[in-house]
């Protein structure tokens, strides 16, 4: 066999970047109905990601809802109005850029009902600090479930603000 006949592809950087972003996204999205099977004996995951849960964690004025879609609902809300109310813009104007910032932050709610593992994500390390410290005020809730036992619970939020 000849070297003639072999073709040597170019290779394609910006291909391949485009291939990892759709699988990443692919990974991450889940479908309304979608069921996630677990093994009733065996032990729940280190960290369940929030949309996973049987029992969401509860935060105060949540408590009492019987509907699941209400008490995730109220989850949110009352987790945005705290880190709304608690976010102290103006400490950190000089470090955001004018128009809208975001900062991403992901953390646990640990089986105490607890906040942990605090990570942020932003445009300047001292807007990650404010919403480190946002995020570690949340008061404690009532720890979320998966088959009846207790799980630290992945949360994921953007906290968006105005200059």
């Amino acid at each position: 066999m000849s070297n003639s006949n072999i073709i040597i592809a170019p290779f394609r950087p910006f291909s391949l970047t485009c291939i990892c972003i759709a699988l990443l996204f692919s990974s991450c999205i889940k479908e309304k109905d979608e069921v996630i099977p677990l093994n009733k004996n065996a032990s729940v995951a280190k960290n369940v990601p929030f949309m996973y849960l049987d029992s969401y964690p509860i935060p105060a004025g949540c408590e009492g809802i019987e509907d699941s879609q209400e008490i995730r609902q109220c989850v949110i809300q009352k987790l945005t109005t705290f880190v709304n109310e608690n976010f102290d813009s103006k400490s950190v104007e000089s470090y955001a850029q004018k128009g809208e910032n975001r900062i991403y932050v992901r953390f646990i709610i640990d089986t105490n009902g607890s906040i942990t593992d605090i990570q942020a994500r932003g445009p300047a390390v001292a807007l990650e600090i404010e919403a480190k410290r946002v995020i570690g005020l949340i008061p404690k809730m009532i720890p979320g479930q998966v088959n009846g036992e207790v799980v630290n619970v992945q949360f994921s939020m953007p906290i968006k603000f105005n200059i």
